[in-house]
């Protein structure tokens, strides 16, 4: 597997948010620190292939949220 291009990982990035995925989450399944996750989708660090694989597969696997208006009286 080829490393993510900056544009998979914007997209990464942003499915991590609407699933309400957090970084602690994130890095305590990976077993890498908080920060690490950071600096990656901050295009500062890069993950070894064998992580990033294991970080689509989780970002994946879980459910996404949509926010919706509601009128309230």
């Amino acid at each position: 597997m080829m490393s993510l291009t900056r544009n998979d990982k914007l997209n990464l990035f942003l499915q991590k948010k609407s699933k309400k995925i957090k970084n602690k989450e994130l890095a305590e399944s990976l077993d890498v620190s908080e920060s690490a996750i950071s600096r990656y989708f901050n295009f500062t660090l890069q993950l070894s292939e064998c992580k990033e694989q294991q970080l689509i597969e989780y970002i994946e696997s879980k459910p996404q949220y949509q926010y919706i208006k509601v009128r309230v009286k």
